[in-house]
């Protein structure tokens, strides 16, 4: 398999993670980042549009800063909504992209965080979000079908 002849989703399981290592992941530049599943006190959940798709708010870690520490700077960032709390770590997915003529491997570390619907949702349009939401269930359902698949995984975990 080369990297860039994927067209199409790929999954690989393996019981022997140095395997993978050695055969996959040491293929790619590895970016640790944090992201949010923001829920608000009315239950509805902070989503966002980038890149003419719905997307969860989520960025890279920075040096000296643990992986809740960068996904609450983040979510903070990009949404302007207050994150009051974390509730727990929901798990983490891979995606891949080009950059500057390198493959990345994004591994993203995902939390389930409680927002304040109070806030001011200010998208940073300097990193192209263009419009920042709490969507209620019949929404999201609209917006996943516009979305990555990476982002339908954290709802399901």
């Amino acid at each position: 398999m080369e990297i860039g002849s994927i067209t199409e989703d790929l999954i690989i399981l393996s019981d022997d993670l140095e395997w993978l290592h050695i055969n996959f992941f040491d293929s790619f530049k590895i970016i640790v980042a944090g992201g949010g599943l923001v829920v608000n006190q009315s239950g509805q959940v902070l989503m966002m549009y980038r890149k003419k798709k719905w997307d969860l708010p989520k960025g890279k870690i920075e040096k000296n800063e643990s992986n809740k520490e960068g996904a609450i700077r983040e979510v903070e960032e990009e949404t302007g909504v207050n994150i009051l709390g974390i509730q727990r770590k929901l798990g983490k997915t891979y995606h891949t992209y080009k950059l500057r003529d390198k493959w990345v491997l994004k591994e993203t570390h995902w939390y389930l965080m409680d927002g304040d619907e109070n806030s001011a949702l200010i998208p940073q349009t300097k990193e192209g979000i263009e419009k920042v939401e709490w969507c209620g269930k019949k929404t999201i359902k609209e917006y996943l079908k516009n979305s990555y698949n990476s982002i339908q995984d954290v709802f399901d975990f």
